[in-house]
């Protein structure tokens, strides 16, 4: 009898270390996911910020181009309106 004790104590005690082991493989498995969904946050971050600094340029050169092209328009009425004015003798 004592050995069929035995034998269900260490069938108990093998469940007991394989739960274990799956205990600690899911929860290394948890912290690599983890540890990549920190480093993909940290890419997508710098990609956003580096978008974003992209897309200031970019506004910022289409900014600056719409004032060009507005002064050179602004220029060429004011050239026009003069043209008109000394024809009636304004100034």
């Amino acid at each position: 009898m004592a050995d069929g004790n035995l034998a269900r104590e260490v069938d108990r005690a093998d469940q007991e270390i394989d739960a274990f082991i799956s205990r600690r493989e899911t929860y290394l498995d948890n912290e690599a996911a983890n540890e990549r969904a920190k480093e993909w946050s940290k890419s997508e971050r710098r990609y956003r910020a580096s978008r974003r600094l992209d897309l200031l340029a970019q506004w910022s050169d289409y900014f600056l181009r719409q004032a060009e092209i507005h002064e050179r328009i602004a220029d060429e009425s004011r050239e026009k309106a003069a043209r008109l004015f000394s024809e009636t003798g304004r100034r």
